[in-house]
This record gives structure tokens, C-alpha cells and sequence, in this order.
């Protein structure tokens, strides 16, 4: 996982942003999405059937002309926003189309009754965000951090686009999305991949 901030300006290896993330769990300050009882279990590459292993296997991986990760400030004194492929946006906003490229604001003041996901993978589980929100849009678990003093502080808005779409799809709208986030005074991004 990696924390990057403002289209490429600063970021950081984020191994202790999610050490941080998984202790919430751990400390019992939440439930631990795959520690209830009907024991929530991610798919695994081996566990697929062939075809849709070889698909995912041999997917093309984009090469891009620049190395946007570079060393920016602490934890403690960065403004942290979220970036989401689940598909999420709340209930008002306008479902994801297949192979969409856009993405949609979520404020920072939704409320998890607001939120839904339009993810449109068949192969998808929706189960886990149906059960604790925090499993793709770790909000409450910003907050937390930021009370804490372990991050400067929680976006204003947050954003997700609808994976299973090509990154080059996403491209065109990127530079919105960092003139945006550099408005909102963001200087660092949790990248929640699904």
C-alpha cells in the first residue's frame, strides 16, 4: 500500500499507515471486518477457477512516464484524503457504468446510511461493506488517527472511482482529481484498491 499525495509531489511507503489502520482493529476500537463470526474471507489468485486466474494473471500492467513517489512530511502533519476503487457514492449521486473512468466526491460529513456501492464485478463480495464501511471506505478509522495525533488531520472530501476499470480509462480525469485534492489543502492520499 502506498500514501501519495498531490498528483506525484510528495508520499510515503505507507507499511506504518496500515500498521496504524490494522491496530485499530486490533485494539478493539472497532470490530475487525474478518474477526466476526461468519468470517468474512478474501478470494485468493489460487482459489479461482483457471480462466478467470489466467485473465487476471495476464492482465497488461501500464508503465507511466513518470515516479510520483517521493518523501513529503510526516504522518503527524499531513491533511489525509481517501481514494477508493469500490465504486462508492452516496445514494443522490448517479450509479457507475461499466468501464467508467470518472469518479464521484464523498463528502467527509456522509453518513454511512448515505454511502452505497455500485461496484459492478460479478466476482465481487459486497459483503464485507455491507457490514462495516470502514473494510473500503476507512473513514472512522481517519478520524480516529487524527484524534490520536498520529495524522494531521481528515480530508473534507474523499473519492472513489469504480475499479475493474483500466487505469488508462482513469487518466483523463486524474488532473481534476489532484487540482481538487490540492484545494482541499490534501497533502497525502489512503489509496483503497478493490
Amino acid at each position: 500500500m502506498w500514501l501519495g499525495t498531490n498528483a506525484g509531489r510528495s508520499g510515503v511507503h505507507a507499511d506504518a499507515f496500515s500498521g496504524m489502520l490494522s491496530h485499530r482493529w486490533a485494539a478493539g476500537s472497532a470490530p475487525h471486518p474478518v474477526q466476526d463470526q461468519r468470517k468474512i474471507s478474501m478470494a485468493r489468485l489460487q482459489d479461482l477457477p483457471q480462466g478467470m486466474r489466467s485473465h487476471l494473471t495476464d492482465l497488461p500492467c501500464p508503465v507511466f512516464a513518470t515516479q510520483p513517489w517521493v518523501r513529503g512530511p510526516s504522518l503527524r502533519d499531513r491533511k489525509v484524503a481517501i481514494i477508493s476503487t469500490a465504486g462508492l457514492h452516496r445514494r443522490t449521486d448517479r450509479p457507475f457504468a461499466s468501464g467508467a473512468g470518472d469518479y464521484r466526491i464523498i463528502p467527509g460529513d456522509t453518513a454511512r446510511g448515505d454511502l452505497v456501492m455500485t461496484h459492478l464485478s460479478q466476482n465481487f463480495d459486497r459483503t464485507g461493506f455491507q457490514q462495516d464501511w470502514n473494510v473500503a471506505f476507512p473513514l472512522d478509522r481517519l478520524r480516529e488517527l487524527a484524534a490520536e495525533g498520529k495524522i494531521g488531520g481528515v480530508a473534507d472530501y474523499h473519492y472513489s472511482f469504480m475499479g475493474a476499470t483500466g487505469p488508462e480509462q482513469m487518466q483523463a480525469v486524474t488532473g481534476e482529481l489532484a487540482r481538487l485534492l490540492h484545494g482541499d489543502a490534501v497533502d497525502a492520499v489512503l489509496l483503497v484498491p478493490i
